[in-house]
This record gives structure tokens, sequence and C-alpha cells, in this order.
């Protein structure tokens, strides 16, 4: 049986988001270990038809959306009926919502501390940590009124990485040529009621390589870099 950071023996594990492109990786990550024939894995999804798509799972369940005041007790209820020992949210959302909950939750919840998760999910936060720590160009936020936007955007140059503030996959994302690009992306978002603010990013080009690692206490136990060549769905924009 699988042994994962404290767990001597662990034989069942919930996977959030199961429905997602994420949750399959995750689910197929673990079935094809060498203990992963013998691994409950049971998933969940806000999406019935999304969940039929993982070929990995043992049991499935769909169920509200982290927003809902509900959701932390239905997650407790299927933690109970399939004896689950550890819970692995995947969507941002759901890691948002694990998190705070995390001292009401019935199974063991492997995330960094609350401020470090809150840091993560905020596009603009990570990006000012990282700008601090030299890593990075300092980011910045676009928001209404339009006045607002033309200020910050006649402050900088181009091209630029815009995304949404918040949420995965670079959501809203549009690599932006010139301050009218910018300008008009940004607006006919907030025009379609998108209410979100934007965040305008160094854009690095080149060949785009993903990086994925496990920790444990701070500490790095595993990582792996890939290239992407493509986008799944033949997406025609990508986060740089």
């Amino acid at each position: 049986m699988l042994s994962i950071l404290g767990f001597r023996t662990l034989r069942s594990l919930l996977v959030t988001g199961a429905g997602g492109s994420a949750g399959n990786n995750v689910c197929w990550s673990v079935r094809v270990s060498p203990d992963g024939k013998t691994l409950d894995i049971t998933g969940t999804d806000t999406e019935r038809t999304s969940l039929e798509l993982n070929r990995w799972l043992d049991a499935a369940y769909t169920i509200p959306t982290a927003k809902s005041p509900r959701y932390t007790r239905i997650l407790n209820k299927i933690v109970a009926r399939r004896k689950i020992q550890a819970l692995f949210p995947q969507p941002d959302t759901e890691v948002g919502r694990v998190s705070r909950d995390r001292q009401m939750l019935t199974a063991a919840v492997f995330l960094p501390d609350e401020a470090a998760v809150e840091t993560c999910l905020d596009k603009f936060q990570a990006l000012s940590v990282w700008h601090n720590k030299g890593l990075r160009g300092r980011p910045v936020m676009l928001r209404p009124p339009e006045k607002s936007l033309l200020r910050e955007l006649g402050q900088l140059t181009f091209p630029r990485w815009l995304r949404a503030r918040q949420g995965a996959g670079g959501l809203m994302s549009c690599l932006a040529k010139s301050k009218k690009e910018a300008y008009y992306w940004a607006m006919f978002h907030w025009a379609q009621g998108f209410n979100t603010d934007f965040i305008a990013e160094d854009y690095l080009p080149g060949r785009d390589f993903c990086f994925m690692s496990l920790w444990n206490e701070g500490k790095l136990v595993t990582s792996m870099v890939r290239e992407r060549l493509s986008w799944v769905g033949n997406r025609l924009v990508g986060t740089g």
C-alpha cells in the first residue's frame, strides 16, 4: 500500500474536481503506481458528465460547488461512507475552501498553511512575492474604471500577458501585443459582466515548460519538468 506523508498505509483517497484535466492526471498517476491497483480512489465533481470521463475511479459523486454552504458537510459524508483517509482538492476554488475548512474536515488534508494557499491562489500576490525575490518583473493590476485602466496601460511596455487575477488554466488570458489590444481585452470581459481584476505580467518567449513538484514540510520530495507542445482542446491562447 502507498506510504505517503505520515500514513504508513494509505488505502483510500478522495480527489475533488476529478472530472477535470488536473483531477484525471492525479487519479491516473496514482492508479499506475506500484500500489495503485489496491488503492480505493473516490472522485467528486460538480458536473456528472465530466466525472464520466475519468476512468480511474472506484466511486464518483456529484457535489455542489465550493461556494455552497453544504460543501464541507457533503464532503464529510462521502469521507465517512468511503472510509477516506486523505483528501486532495484540485480546482482552485475547492483548494481555497478545503484550506479554510480543514479543521472541520474528517480526512487528512496535505496543504500548506492557509496564508500560503491564499497567496498561491492570487496571481497578483504570488507574482509580487516572486518579484520581491528578484525572480520576476513587477506585476501590474488592471481594474475598472476606464480611466484607471488607461493610466496603468500607459506605463507598460508590450507584449504582455494578461490574465484573470484568480482562476486556473490561464483563465481569460491573452498575449496583448499593444496597449490597444490589452485595453479592449479587459473592457470586453468587463462589459460581459466578468467581475475580475486582470494582471499584466512579463511575456517570456521561447519554448513552454511545465514544472511539477511534491513537497513535504517545506522540503522537496520529487519533481519533474516537461515541455508543453500543445493545449488540450486546440486552445489558441495559453499562459506564458
